[in-house]
């Protein structure tokens, strides 16, 4: 939610100068008198069916970073002077790829600037919502009683192919490995506001319990919304297509392909490592190689050592959630205050190296009064 947010204010930021080279048409003195500013702005998101916002990734490198050679100084023996006090290190990444967002069918944000100078963001929809009813095998289904309006089955999905990983760390120089192989998530969003407060116009810094504390900052980031998580899947601890391609042997099957003595003709891989032939006589040497791919993709796209089937979180009674959290920063960091977030966690299957060990339900989970704080290193 916060990121569709930041998204549509950027969005409505850089399309000013293109709706400024429009057709304008002068105003007078008088047409201009009778004329008032309107209150704030209204923008609509709409993503058919069968269409979504994809990226293929997005890379976190950590910098270079210095540090004391062996966690000492180095001394000159003669007088005791530094003379190699530091070494650089290169950073490694973090990358999320085959992001997909789909399923939002309309999504209304409005954005108004208040009296005290604070920036208010609300989002919501027109889909009626229905609380949840949680079947014992996992399945969600729409009861008779009403959740509000928002938006309904937004579906977000990272990962989850032969080439790609949801999280996935890399070396400054070489190997890589899968924090997270796969998520997909199925969510309804309820109405949310968002207000960054200009604290300079307010007493103090209001928290998302409502109080006001001591906290010096120049701004402040409040935020109420709801929503519901109708159903993740996930795979934790994944294997790359490097790794499955060892496990199953792709690299000796390619190398019998290619030297087979039968190999009749010019042979072709696509990007998943398919192999084919323009000679039907390769036909079968080929199908016993493709297998051995087959094989090794499917467990690079589904291959976790922990799966997560089916889990929601939902309000009381299948309702929405409600989440009211706080955000600053000052001199020591940043904090994120949690004001409220209740409810119920079900998942319905939980494997391990394959093997599901059964279902998991928390229930009655409250995160009120939990505060975070980040700060560099």
């Amino acid at each position: 939610m916060k990121t569709f947010q930041k998204i549509t204010l950027a969005a409505a930021i850089s399309a000013a100068p293109f709706m400024a080279q429009a057709e304008l048409t002068p105003m007078d003195d008088a047409l201009m008198g009778d004329t008032t500013g309107q209150a704030g702005v209204t923008v609509e998101i709409s993503i058919n069916a069968g269409s979504a916002i994809t990226i293929e990734e997005v890379t976190y490198t950590d910098t270079a970073s210095t540090d004391l050679v062996n966690g000492d100084r180095l001394l000159d023996e003669t007088d005791d002077n530094i003379v190699n006090p530091l070494a650089t290190f290169d950073g490694g990444s973090v990358a999320m790829q085959n992001i997909s967002i789909s399923g939002i069918s309309k999504l209304i944000q409005t954005i108004d600037v208040s009296d005290e100078g604070d920036l208010l963001m609300t989002m919501k929809g027109e889909d009626a919502l229905f609380n949840k009813t949680l079947a014992a095998d996992g399945s969600v289904t729409d009861s008779a009683v009403s959740a509000g309006n928002g938006v309904s089955g937004v579906v977000v999905s990272l990962g989850g192919t032969a080439n790609s990983s949801a999280v996935l760390l890399q070396g400054a120089t070489s190997g890589e490995a899968e924090l997270v192989n796969n998520l997909s998530i199925n969510a309804d969003l309820g109405e949310s506001t968002t207000t960054i407060y200009n604290l300079s116009n307010h007493g103090g810094l209001v928290s998302a319990a409502g109080a006001t504390s001591t906290a010096t900052a120049a701004m402040a980031i409040g935020m109420t919304s709801s929503f519901r998580l109708n159903d993740l899947d996930a795979g934790i601890f994944g294997y790359t297509k490097d790794q499955t391609d060892v496990s199953y042997g792709v690299a000796a099957a390619k190398n019998t392909l290619e030297t087979a003595p039968a190999l009749a003709g010019n042979l072709t891989f696509n990007a998943d490592g398919v192999a084919a032939s323009d000679d039907v006589a390769d036909n079968a040497l080929v199908a016993t190689y493709n297998a051995v791919v087959g094989t090794s993709n499917a467990a690079a796209a589904t291959g976790a050592a922990i799966g997560i089937e089916n889990m929601s979180f939902m309000g009381a009674d299948g309702g929405m959630v409600t989440v009211e959290q706080t955000i600053w920063a000052d001199a020591t960091g940043v904090s994120i205050e949690m004001g409220q977030i209740a409810g119920t966690i079900n998942i319905g299957s939980v494997s391990i190296g394959g093997a599901s060990i059964g279902s998991v339900s928390i229930a009655n989970l409250n995160l009120a009064g939990m505060t975070q704080k980040i700060y560099g290193h």
